[in-house]
Formats: C-alpha cells, sequence, structure tokens
C-alpha cells in the first residue's frame, strides 16, 4: 500500500524550543497512550529483551508502594508476567465504512493514574525505546483541519521541557506521524477482512 503524502502545519510551533527533562515523568499520568497492534507487539518484544535484574529494580519500585506485596522469589515471576498484560480496550470507535474498531490503551495504575511502565521511584520509563506515538508526540497534539492538514498544536503548556532545548524536530514528528497512520490503516484493513470472514460464516 502506497504511502499517503501528508500535509503537515507546523505554524504553531514553528518556534517552539522542547527538551525531554530527565526524571520528570508529568507526562506519565492520566495520558493513557493509544496502541497500535504494532505498538503492542514492539513492547511485548522489548519487554522479553530485559533482564531478571532489570525487571527486579522495576518492580522493587513498584513494589515500595503501599496496596503491593513485598517482592520475593514468590511473587515476583507474577509481577514481571503481569507486566505483558499492559494493555486494554478503550473504546470502540467508527473508521472507514461504518465498521467498529477497537482502540487499545496503556493501562494506568487505578490508584494514582500513572503508567504502568513508569519507575514511580526515579520517574524513568521501562519502554522508553519503543513508548508509542502518543508518547512521543508529548507535549504536542495533532488536530486535523478541513483540508486534511494534520495541525501540530501545544496540547500541554505545563510541560517544563517547553522553552529549552532545541527547535522541534520537524522530522521525526513527521515520520512518527507517517508510520502511526500506516500502522492504524493495517490494524483497520486487517479488521475489515476479519468482519467480512465472520458475515460469510453467518
Amino acid at each position: 500500500m502506497p504511502r499517503r503524502s501528508l500535509k503537515i502545519d507546523f505554524s504553531e510551533v514553528e518556534n517552539i524550543r522542547f527538551k525531554c527533562i530527565n526524571y520528570c515523568g508529568k507526562c506519565c499520568f492520566y495520558q493513557a497512550p493509544v496502541l497500535t497492534t504494532a505498538d503492542i507487539n514492539r513492547i511485548l518484544k522489548f519487554l522479553e529483551s530485559k533482564s531478571d535484574e532489570e525487571y527486579e529494580n522495576f518492580i522493587l519500585a513498584w513494589t515500595a508502594y503501599p496496596g503491593f506485596d513485598k517482592l520475593n522469589n514468590e511473587n515476583f515471576k507474577r509481577y514481571k508476567e503481569s507486566l505483558k498484560y499492559f494493555w486494554i480496550p478503550f473504546q470502540m470507535e467508527e473508521a472507514e465504512e461504518g465498521i467498529l474498531i477497537c482502540n487499545y490503551i496503556i493501562r494506568s495504575m487505578p490508584s494514582t493514574g500513572r503508567c504502568v511502565f513508569l519507575n514511580p521511584i526515579n520517574k524513568t520509563c521501562f519502554i522508553y525505546p519503543v513508548r508509542p506515538a502518543t508518547c512521543r508526540f508529548y507535549p504536542f497534539s495533532i488536530k486535523i483541519n478541513e483540508a486534511n492538514t494534520y495541525k501540530i498544536i501545544i496540547a500541554f503548556k505545563n510541560c517544563p521541557g517547553i522553552g529549552i532545548g532545541k527547535p522541534i524536530n520537524k522530522e521525526e514528528i513527521k515520520e512518527t506521524l507517517q508510520r502511526s497512520l500506516d500502522e492504524t490503516q493495517r490494524d483497520f484493513t486487517i479488521y475489515k477482512k476479519y468482519i467480512q470472514l465472520s458475515l460469510i460464516h453467518i
């Protein structure tokens, strides 16, 4: 399938500088990042590459808070296994041709609203290299106008990284958007075929 030609409007962020602040984590609360099937597969593969020591350090940060069992050999495997079930259905959304598709989001901790992959002590992300598009775009967001132009806007003006660092990387934003759109379209195509096959057998 040929890649769609994107029209992107950077006018609102043309002179904006941004740098992600180490050990901040403000973007990891109450965001509910949307996932494509490819996102889920990338994260699962990345989790498989993690060592037991990395898991232990991360889970120890989890269990330092009330509501969790203290880490021991018995429950380490249970906590580690639970991280594989990081996504949950979010809502049914009407896509092209009136077909309903299910969106998925990353699970949040019920008591605090923080992402399940955020280390609550040092505020680092356990899956940072494979984080989904929602996380990569933060603190920016995208609006689609009537001319099918994707307008980049500042969605979270209280982000401490705005105004420092280098000008935003337009190519990186474009590539992230392109990949997200491609993967979403691929999910829709597969889901559409599934629906058609299901109807044949009714």
